[in-house]
């Protein structure tokens, strides 16, 4: 049997080991539970744009202009090779998907519209 002394110092740690305990499983019951998030429909507000440069017509057709001038003198293309999206997306950064996105949602083009150099200078309405 334990002595005396013994189980009294011993008493407070156990107790703190147990509310230590019983907080470790409140807080993992806490982060395993479902969260109560707002659904948020795609339908809310418009697509816009992070880069302040795409978020106008004009800035986002030059800069997509200036990474196919770019891609066509790094790789020396020809003018009637076709620059894709992936090209682009591997020397200039931009993802193939935020391009494609930008286009539809942005400003109403169909993900076929390709290359940039030929789209007009001035916007086209929207669907």
């Amino acid at each position: 049997m334990w002595p005396p002394e013994f189980l009294e110092v011993m008493r407070p740690i156990v107790q703190a080991l147990q509310d230590a305990t019983a907080l470790n499983r409140e807080l993992s019951r806490r982060a395993s539970a479902p969260r109560e998030t707002r659904p948020t429909a795609r339908g809310e507000r418009p697509y816009r744009p992070s880069n302040p440069l795409h978020r106008s017509w004009r800035g986002f057709r030059e800069d997509m202009q200036k990474a196919e001038r770019t891609v066509r003198q790094n790789l020396h293309l020809q003018p009637t090779d076709t620059v894709s999206k992936l090209l682009i997306q591997q020397h200039s950064g931009l993802q193939v998907k935020t391009i494609t996105r930008i286009m539809t949602l942005t400003y109403g083009l169909a993900a076929s519209d390709w290359p940039p150099s030929t789209w007009p200078a001035e916007r086209r309405p929207t669907p």
